[in-house]
């Protein structure tokens, strides 16, 4: 199953960021500035670079979040975006370690989905249930709280089980207030669980949906869509 979790992390969302200082929220603007002028102004700059290459240049990416933690090393927001770019880089080892170093410094939680993801790529998915059940994952905001949710479907799926990996995910599709990303990243994962399955017709399905609404993410069509879901004749058996 294909990688999942997207990087709605720490308040950085990579969709609206315009490579300016506007990106760097202000908790982290409080803290690189007591750096002092010089070394505030050269990790910013490596920031604004490492979210900049993120998608599109990932080895880059983790180019330059490696020269801001050679800087400083004692910094939430550097360790953070060391373990986002090496998670982008498929460095699962080290996205692990960098966000458990992240979640020591600042005491959030909403790393765990690229943790527990990161434990799926290194072929570890009972890591990904610990998790999954922890006291901090339960608390996670809603955002948070659905990528962690796509994760353990997706580990179900490593492992063939796939009638609790669908159960998973539609269970947070009945929830009310989604999102159109929301609705969106549950019904792909639903897709890459057939996918995995062996359920390619039923996976185009969703993809049919799916698609033209990234084209448009027309929000009114989406909240009017009814969800996908596969019948109890379709759903696999596998426990």
């Amino acid at each position: 199953m294909k990688k999942s979790v997207n990087n709605k992390i720490s308040g950085f969302d990579q969709a609206d960021i315009d490579y300016s200082l506007d990106v760097i929220p202000m908790a982290y603007k409080n803290e690189i500035a007591l750096l002092g002028s010089e070394k505030s102004k050269l990790i910013e700059k490596y920031i604004i670079s490492t979210y900049r290459y993120l998608d599109t240049l990932p080895q880059k990416a983790l180019e330059e979040a490696k020269k801001a933690v050679k800087i400083v090393s004692r910094l939430a927001v550097v360790r953070e975006m060391l373990g986002l770019a090496a998670y982008k880089s498929g460095e699962w080892s080290l996205a692990i370690r960098e966000l458990k170093t992240a979640r020591r410094l600042n005491g959030l939680s909403d790393y765990l989905p690229i943790i527990a993801d990161s434990y799926r790529g290194l072929g570890q998915p009972m890591q990904v249930f610990e998790i999954a059940i922890s006291p901090e994952a339960m608390s996670l905001p809603l955002s948070a709280h659905i990528e962690m949710s796509i994760v353990l479907a997706g580990a179900y799926s490593d492992i063939g089980k796939f009638k609790p990996a669908m159960e998973t995910l539609k269970r947070e599709m009945s929830r009310s207030g989604l999102s159109t990303e929301l609705k969106l990243r549950l019904m792909e994962a639903q897709a890459l669980v057939l996918e995995t399955e062996g359920k390619q017709n039923e996976a185009n399905k969703i993809w049919s949906i799916t698609e033209p609404i990234y084209q448009n993410m027309d929000s009114a069509f989406i909240n009017e869509l009814i969800v996908y879901d596969i019948s109890d004749d379709e759903s696999s058996g596998n426990e």
